[in-house]
């Protein structure tokens, strides 16, 4: 009996629910988004707020947010989206940390963030600001 509460334990102890989360439109990110000093801005994403509107437009030609019937997607604008690959990429955090950033399940946050990552390949290449 014990050891099977401890390997059920062991399988969930990585995995957030829902119900312990903000939900997206109150989230961490949506905080610093709207009201956080360029300096965290920076810390958090690598970029001035300056630069990703930049990246922000250049995204938002090549990512398709889906829209009209059905349920509606838990990260419903482009700069979540561009916020979890930047958080993603600049910071060294859990999924966990990043699923309460966003206040997004980590099965929600793993598609977005691949599809944020596939839209970002396919959106850089021609953009002469992110040549390195």
């Amino acid at each position: 009996m014990i050891e099977s509460a401890w390997r059920g334990a062991m399988r969930t102890r990585h995995y957030l629910t829902v119900s312990c989360m903000d939900v997206p439109c109150v989230a961490v990110w949506m905080a610093l988004y709207k009201n956080g000093l360029d300096k965290n801005f920076i810390n958090a994403t690598s970029l001035t707020r300056a630069a990703f509107k930049t990246l922000l437009r250049r995204l938002a030609r090549f990512y398709h947010l889906p829209s009209g019937r059905g349920r509606p997607p838990k990260l419903r604008y482009y700069h979540q989206d561009l916020g979890l690959v930047l958080c993603f990429y600049v910071g060294s955090m859990e999924n966990s940390t990043q699923c309460m950033l966003f206040g997004a399940p980590p099965s929600t946050l793993s598609r977005s963030l691949r599809a944020a990552e596939e839209a970002l390949s396919r959106a850089l290449p021609e953009f002469s600001l992110a040549r390195i």
